[in-house]
């Protein structure tokens, strides 16, 4: 089987759920929300205090000097530093900026496809110049070890562990987002589609991922979490747009393995030397490295592109968040041109993200309301899902085509 019928497996969502919605609480009340909210419930890992240190020791011969806690959604990761005296005889060199210990989710430790998958991508990056995390081995050799965790209930529970190197700087969510940031982060964002274009993995051929935007209409059954009934109709209403308008186009593109979750916490980044007493706002950053490909499947590259935009969409604060995509597309567009395919969905694509983003946030909320970070995103793809909306795929190209000009880049979007 060649590349692209394995690629044919991937295919936009064509179903009609949109059609069979009931009720919000008609679905409520089903047994498959019910088994749907015990299901995530039991999703992130549950991990005792002692974790970390004896984890460390026991898999890496490495004693834990200090460690603390990064942000994950479903899985758990930490920035460790270790002291330099290491009883394992594959590492090849020490770290003194650390590691990341890295704790997958109940669901993906039940299949190690996906993490090979992974370390196979990263392996293909670094080999293509471009710059990611590489897994560390354990002391048999391994790039991950499945363990048996008890917490202080007496639970147990299975999960993969893994350690990969630490990217040196910040996410870009602790950074002030500017012009030449995002200029910047869209350079990357075309050097990557370029390094993974030849790519082809079996498993992830075939990978049924709950954030494959292609699969949009399928989170109809995750519509009861929406608090307000206008959000419900939005939502729904770029469901269904998606299914008339984007899957049709997307026929007529090429399949390529896609990063899937590129947002400002996955983008690494340091500020450029010797501008450390300029305003924050004019501060450049450069990109040190892009993590986290655990949502990387089978899709467009237009797809990634939208998945951008709508989340520096919702974080940039700098201005108003319907001119952001024409700063990326500035830097993105020095790599890689877009068709007339391409840009015609755009816009609805990215509302299609902000309309996933809600959804699972949402949802995610109901299961555990006390997730304050995830209800401060979740204002914000509120905020920015009804400011693409309102604005009429026409406006939203010739403000892009505007900001294109000052990059000299002329008419992009004019003769849509």
């Amino acid at each position: 089987m060649n590349s692209e019928e394995k690629m044919s497996n991937r295919k936009p969502f064509e179903g009609d759920l949109l059609s069979k919605t009931i009720s919000k609480d008609e679905l409520k009340k089903s047994e498959e929300f019910k088994a749907m909210v015990r299901q995530y419930q039991q999703l992130k890992p549950i991990l005792p205090a002692s974790f970390v240190t004896n984890v460390t020791s026991k898999l890496y011969g490495m004693t834990v000097a200090e460690y603390q806690k990064l942000d994950g959604y479903d899985d758990i990761n930490y920035h460790i530093i270790v002291d330099q005296a290491i009883n394992n005889n594959y590492m090849i060199d020490f770290r003194p900026g650390g590691y990341v210990l890295k704790v997958l989710n109940s669901k993906d430790s039940q299949n190690t496809s996906l993490i090979e998958a992974m370390n196979l991508v990263l392996d293909h990056l670094r080999k293509k110049s471009f710059p990611v995390q590489a897994f560390v081995s354990n002391i048999n050799g391994e790039m991950w070890s499945s363990e048996t965790v008890v917490t202080e209930l007496g639970t147990k529970s299975k999960y993969i562990v893994s350690m990969l190197t630490y990217l040196e700087g910040k996410t870009m969510t602790s950074k002030q987002i500017n012009p030449s940031s995002l200029y910047n982060i869209g350079i990357h964002a075309g050097l990557l589609q370029n390094a993974l274009e030849n790519f082809d993995n079996d498993y992830l051929s075939k990978r049924e991922n709950q954030w494959d935007l292609l699969q949009l209409p399928r989170l109809v059954k995750f519509l009861p979490a929406l608090e307000h009934q206008k959000e419900f109709q939005l939502l729904k209403t770029i469901m269904t747009d998606f299914k008339t308008d984007v899957v049709p186009a997307l026929k007529h593109l090429k399949q390529v393995l896609i990063h899937g979750d590129l947002n400002d916490g996955n983008i690494i980044v340091k500020e450029v030397m010797e501008r450390e007493n300029i305003p924050k706002e004019k501060t450049t950053c450069d990109i040190v490295g892009i993590i986290d490909f655990l949502d990387m499947q089978y899709s467009y590259n237009i797809v990634d592109v939208a998945i951008l935009i709508a989340h520096m969409s919702a974080e940039c604060t700098c201005m108003d968040p319907i001119d952001v995509g024409g700063h990326i597309l500035a830097g993105y567009m020095t790599i890689k041109e877009l068709t007339h395919n391409e840009k015609d969905i755009l816009r609805l694509l990215i509302c299609s993200r902000l309309a996933q983003l809600v959804i699972l946030n949402e949802f995610t909320l109901l299961i555990d309301p006390h997730k304050k970070s995830v209800r401060l995103y979740l204002e914000n793809y509120k905020r920015v899902i009804w400011k693409f909306w309102k604005t009429s795929k026409t406006e939203l190209y010739r403000r892009w085509d505007v900001v294109l000009r000052d990059y000299n880049i002329e008419d992009v979007f004019t003769i849509l």
